[in-house]
């Protein structure tokens, strides 16, 4: 289940972008590739290559990243996408934003479920 499943899909400048992004908030934290893959249980290399813009992530590393940083999920994201969303156009959005980490591992988890039951 990806956030802009109705949105256009993602494109090599968009996933770079995206890697530009993260980039930028974990050294506005003052952390190394490694410190951010200790805080969010991942292979420093896997910080590299989203990074990069070699591999993209998917709303859970979105999750992870920033409540790891302390950003919103929208900060990550590419402007082309970004402008997109709005909590006009997506007041789902606004409110998991407003959820606290616990109650928004609850609703990824549920998301989860609900998608293995659907396929």
């Amino acid at each position: 289940m990806e956030l802009w499943r109705d949105y256009p899909t993602l494109g090599p400048e968009e996933k770079k972008e995206m890697g530009r992004n993260l980039r930028k908030l974990r050294k506005q934290n003052g952390w190394t590739q490694d410190r951010l893959a200790l805080e969010v249980h991942k292979e420093p290399s896997i910080i590299s290559k989203h990074e990069s813009g070699q591999q993209a992530f998917g709303i859970e590393g979105m999750v992870q990243y920033s409540m790891a940083l302390g950003c919103r999920m929208e900060d990550l994201l590419p402007r082309s996408i970004r402008e997109q969303l709005s909590y006009d156009k997506n007041p789902v959005l606004a409110l998991f934003n407003d959820l606290d980490s616990a109650a928004q591992d609850q609703v990824l988890s549920l998301m989860r479920f609900l998608g293995k039951r659907a396929s």
